[in-house]
């Protein structure tokens, strides 16, 4: 079966594109910047880009599925590029897979495109869409999600996964949460929040893609989430590795969104992304405790591995590539 697959140089495509090769799907990948990472997978890779509808023809010509992970994922609450890529985008992806015959859409979507409150209630699929988030990318998620599902037809299966914040090895870039990890292994964060999130492995998350394939799920979406921890569990993780102590100090919120709000405003020398922004500090002080993938479980046969085994084997990989410093 020919897999077309978007976003592949991304964490959660890097774990992916083997367990393809292995599971025996043919497999080609959409490269827009033409990584190197990608060529170590000896798969037929294709130069293109989302907004360029042509270059969508060819990549996706023969293919019976795709895999849609490409997106701009930000934490800064306006982007232009995160509306303009992941709707335009999406939509370019989506008229060219209905007129060329793929059978199954595969859309990444993600748990913001789902309402956080009432937190005192599970967070299930039958949830309300995040209308009025005030980040560009929730809002980029809920329109891209409503057209995917929207297409979904008898000759054009669409198929929506929600996974919530995702954490693992083989992390390149290296993530927002991977970034954290290394962070706190060398000591570089004095101090955390109370807050939290639920946070699922990406290798779970692959599993749950792959058995998504084969099945029949027309119009369906899933949750695949973890389970929430605190930001102390996770420097406590960290530390059991072999990192620096956990920061015993807490940062009350207000003093982290002043800080996160002066980090914003004032140039930084240091070619490194935010590692905290207003936005991601209400995201971990409003973090839902109660996420459910049942309906995943269920059907895909998720299965959420140990949060300290994942905090352990992505501290190994780290280690082993040498971005511990």
């Amino acid at each position: 079966m020919k897999v077309a697959v978007t976003g592949a140089s991304g964490h959660i495509g890097i774990n992916l594109i083997p367990e393809l090769i292995e599971a025996g799907y043919d497999l080609r990948i959409l490269s827009h910047r033409n990584e190197e990472i990608l060529k170590k997978f000896n798969v037929p890779i294709v130069n293109g880009d989302l907004m360029d509808p042509e270059s969508l023809k060819v990549f996706i010509n023969g293919a019976e599925i795709i895999i849609h992970l490409a997106a701009v994922v930000t934490i800064q609450k306006r982007s232009k590029d995160a509306l303009k890529v992941n709707i335009q985008g999406t939509k370019n992806l989506l008229e060219a897979a209905k007129k060329s015959g793929i059978r199954k859409f595969i859309y990444f979507s993600s748990i913001h495109s789902l309402m956080a409150s009432p937190i005192d209630q599970i967070l299930d699929e039958s949830r309300s869409y995040n209308i009025n988030s005030p980040f560009d990318y929730d809002k980029s998620k809920v329109i891209s999600e409503k057209m995917v599902l929207d297409a979904n037809h008898e000759r054009f299966e669409t198929v929506i996964l929600n996974p919530t914040s995702v954490v693992g090895p083989f992390d390149y870039k290296p993530s927002l949460m991977g970034r954290a990890i290394i962070q706190l292994y060398q000591g570089r964060i004095p101090a955390l929040l109370n807050g939290g999130y639920d946070w699922v492995d990406v290798r779970d998350v692959v599993n749950a893609t792959i058995a998504s394939i084969p099945k029949s799920l027309p119009g369906q979406k899933f949750i695949i989430s973890g389970k929430w921890h605190s930001m102390t569990d996770l420097g406590e993780a960290v530390a059991i590795c072999g990192g620096k102590p956990c920061p015993e100090f807490k940062i009350p919120f207000w003093m982290a969104h002043f800080g996160a709000y002066m980090m914003s405003i004032i140039p930084v020398i240091k070619k490194e992304k935010q590692l905290f922004t207003t936005g991601s500090l209400d995201t971990l002080r409003n973090g839902h405790k109660n996420i459910s993938s049942k309906k995943a479980i269920e059907i895909l046969g998720h299965h959420s591995r140990p949060f300290n085994e994942t905090v352990a084997d992505t501290v190994q990989w780290f280690k082993e590539n040498k971005m511990m410093g």
